[in-house]
């Protein structure tokens, strides 16, 4: 087995438990976990009632990228408003493809720390 494997395999280790922790201190960044309330709004009506979420701030674009990158530098306890199109692919197609509105509350805001 190579040095190379053997380093590799530590750092899945690592990985595989990791902890997620709560950030206070500063707001959400690219591979925060954010978990949120929001209420979809389409033409200023709901068409999703509120519901919870738990979202990753990828640092790859993502099926909702539009939605996600709003809510980088958001704080903990902060309401805001993101706006962006649906996906095409919804079960209501009524919506697809549509300009909405989601008002956000960020509930929590987490961060993978691996283990030393």
């Amino acid at each position: 087995m190579k040095d190379e494997d053997v380093d590799a395999e530590i750092e899945k280790q690592r990985n595989n438990n990791a902890r997620m922790v709560d950030i206070t201190d500063r707001p959400g960044r690219r591979r925060c976990r954010i978990h949120l309330n929001y209420e979809g709004l389409w033409m200023e009506r709901p068409f999703a009632a509120e519901r919870e979420k738990t979202s990753r701030l990828r640092s790859v674009p993502a099926a909702d990228p539009g939605f996600e990158d709003q809510l980088i530098g958001q704080e903990k306890s902060e309401r805001t408003a993101s706006e962006g199109d649906l996906p095409l692919r919804l079960s209501r197609e009524v919506f697809a493809g549509k300009e909405a509105t989601f008002k956000c509350h960020i509930n929590s805001i987490k961060e993978k720390k691996l283990r030393s």
